[in-house]
């Protein structure tokens, strides 16, 4: 099943922090820390172009039904705590246990940690959810030493 997540309901923005992420309840700071995901970027020194930041949650292997898949960015800092808005016009896909935000035209700015949560049922038959979350650090090498052109 594909879902085609709107771009309002899906970000966290920077205010809106401490309400928990989205409409689906969760905390900044909650869940169980579950692995990296990862990002494609055509070329490290391509500014201006598109990139995908991907959490597949099947690639952790200790999960196979993960729903409810959200996005946020960290702070320069790393801290879950004060999240940030993600700028431009981002778009989500999610397929499955699989969820890919795509960042279009990005610059130096959208460079940083983002994080994806989902839900996973407390086995089979049982009631209850535990959040989990993947963080996708998104710092191409040429970001140390690009300077900024703005």
């Amino acid at each position: 099943m594909l879902r085609l997540l709107s771009v309002a309901s899906l970000f966290l923005l920077a205010s809106a922090a401490r309400q928990g992420v989205l409409d689906y309840g969760y905390e900044p700071c909650e869940g169980r820390y579950v692995g990296n995901g990862y990002y494609n970027l055509a070329g490290e020194r391509s500014y201006n172009r598109q990139v995908e930041l991907v959490c597949d949650f099947r690639r952790s292997r200790s999960y196979d039904r993960v729903t409810d898949i959200a996005w946020i960015k960290l702070d320069d800092y790393g801290s879950c705590r004060r999240a940030e808005a993600i700028r431009g016009r981002p778009t989500v896909i999610t397929r499955r246990d699989k969820s890919v935000l795509t960042i279009p035209l990005h610059d130096s700015r959208d460079h940083g940690v983002y994080r994806c949560f989902g839900t996973v049922r407390s086995g089979y038959n049982r009631i209850g959810r535990r959040v989990v979350y993947m963080d996708v650090p998104f710092l191409p090498r040429s970001y140390r030493y690009a300077p900024d052109f703005y």
